[in-house]
């Protein structure tokens, strides 16, 4: 069977799998599969332990807290909004409530998650949550951030923000995906 980029998708199905890399905060395992055309491939992915991930957007009327953080990857500063892995036993408003709190020393009043997406589906199954933090103020919460964590947070304008998108000055993926769920999700 011949297909081509207008065919109806289907599965693939997964032969052998084996770790080929194992570190503290990453597992890699490579699958053999087998395509729909029968034809066989090894396929690199990201074994995920966890629940996922939060992202938090914390409006304060006109305001958003957004935070600027070193990526050592792309060896940038880039902007983000707060967030974190969500530990055993946690919600995604629950890790977002503390998440929020350990980054950026800030409480909220109200946690409403409103969407999720995947952090990157061609290599692994884990998932964002989007949650919406408002009633927002600051507290004398000691900050415990990870070792590897330098971050600076600030409240920007929504109307800025907005700019900031417009103009490429927001290019940190995650970002810009939570905040197109945030714009286009309805509120409580």
């Amino acid at each position: 069977m011949k297909m081509n980029r207008h065919s109806k998708p289907q599965k693939w199905r997964r032969l052998s799998s084996r770790v080929v890399f194992m570190h503290t905060r990453m597992i890699l395992a490579e699958d053999e599969v087998e395509l729909p055309d029968g034809k066989r491939s090894l396929y690199l992915r990201q074994v995920y332990q966890g629940k996922g991930g939060v992202i938090i957007i914390c409006q304060n009327g006109s305001k958003v807290l957004i935070q600027r953080e070193y990526s050592y990857p792309v060896d940038d500063i880039l902007y983000q909004f707060p967030g974190g892995k969500i530990e055993e036993g946690e919600t995604p408003e629950q890790a977002a409530q503390r998440e929020l709190v350990e980054e950026s020393n800030i409480l909220a009043e109200d946690f409403q998650q409103i969407s999720w997406f995947y952090a990157d589906n061609r290599r692994t199954s884990a998932k964002l949550y989007v949650v919406c933090a408002r009633g927002a103020f600051r507290d004398n919460y000691s900050l415990q951030p990870d070792e590897t964590e330098f971050i600076s947070s600030s409240w920007l304008e929504i109307n800025k923000l907005e700019q900031m998108i417009s103009n490429g000055q927001i290019v940190n993926y995650s970002m810009l995906a939570a905040w197109a769920l945030f714009k286009t999700a309805p509120m409580k």
